[in-house]
């Protein structure tokens, strides 16, 4: 196969001179290689591939001029937050870093991007100031109860919550009194009957009415099984004029779980039946 002749031809910053020695790659492929000279006066050799397909062939100077072109943003002098920058620092790796005094006299070392970007705005000292501030705003943020809060609050608000479908996303919500101030809803709580030291399941927030929403009026403490018959999943039972739960009237006649579900689920058989077949 002949041979295109490259010579004399301007690739970017380079001009071919002659064709030289070939190369072989470690796969066994023949490179075709070509002795260029750059417009900076270097002579180099490159292969055929490389001179075509390159965006700015040279000899590697358009890179090294690109890189000093990009001059580094001087932040000396700067103010971020209650930052302001003095110098730079030493950098690691290829991440600038700049030497700031603090409003509260304190020097510290911030990495470039978490100034600009705000993320760094302090040695430190606002947040130790912050902190003990929005704990003490109510007093109740390391208590059960106070979890308890959040978890209810978030199912209604957050539709990222896995089970805000079953609670926001039909329309259930918490009242502006207790959204807006968490002291209001473990005041309630405490003043009605909750105990930070109940075993679980005795002490739990029930919905009196399971299409409304979180409020005073809406709730009351419960135990787990006072909730478990109050939800709207549960199959009600009527017998003599009385409606109750499965579980309830399980309860009532003494059945296991599993006998009351084969009879008056599975069989759909009603309570006087077992009553008159001796079953219960």
């Amino acid at each position: 196969m002949k041979l295109n002749d490259l010579s004399g031809q301007r690739f970017g910053r380079l001009v071919v001179i002659e064709k030289a020695d070939s190369q072989q790659t470690p796969n066994g492929t023949i490179r075709t290689m070509w002795k260029c000279r750059c417009d900076c006066g270097n002579i180099v050799i490159r292969s055929q591939q490389n001179i075509r397909n390159a965006k700015h062939a040279s000899c590697g100077c358009w890179k090294s001029e690109l890189t000093s072109e990009r001059k580094l943003e001087d932040l000396t002098g700067k103010r971020f937050g209650r930052l302001v920058v003095i110098e730079r620092a030493d950098t690691t790796n290829v991440s600038t870093r700049w030497k700031c005094k603090c409003d509260c006299g304190k020097d510290c070392i911030v990495l470039a991007q978490n100034l600009k970007k705000g993320h760094t705005t302090s040695c430190g000292c606002y947040r130790k100031e912050v902190r003990p501030k929005q704990q003490l705003k109510h007093g109740y943020r390391h208590t059960r109860i106070y979890s308890v809060y959040g978890k209810l609050k978030d199912r209604c608000t957050n539709p990222d919550n896995p089970s805000y479908e079953r609670y926001g996303g039909r329309g259930i919500t918490i009242c502006d009194e207790w959204a807006n101030d968490p002291k209001a809803f473990c005041e309630w709580a405490y003043g009605n009957g909750y105990r930070e030291d109940a075993e679980y399941g005795e002490c739990t927030i029930d919905r009196i009415d399971n299409d409304k929403g979180y409020s005073p009026e809406n709730c009351r403490i419960a135990t787990e099984k006072t909730q478990a018959n109050n939800r709207r999943s549960n199959l009600l039972i009527e017998h003599n004029g009385e409606t109750k739960t499965l579980a309830q009237w399980r309860d009532y006649f003494g059945m296991t779980q599993s006998k009351a579900y084969y009879h008056l689920v599975e069989k759909k058989r009603t309570i006087q039946y077992l009553i008159d077949k001796g079953i219960i």
